[in-house]
């Protein structure tokens, strides 16, 4: 799960705080 958000966050351009 972290590993998709992460992955989500990174391309959209936030930081990995989700």
């Amino acid at each position: 799960m972290s590993e998709t958000k992460k992955s989500t966050a990174v391309r959209s351009g936030t930081p990995h705080l989700l």
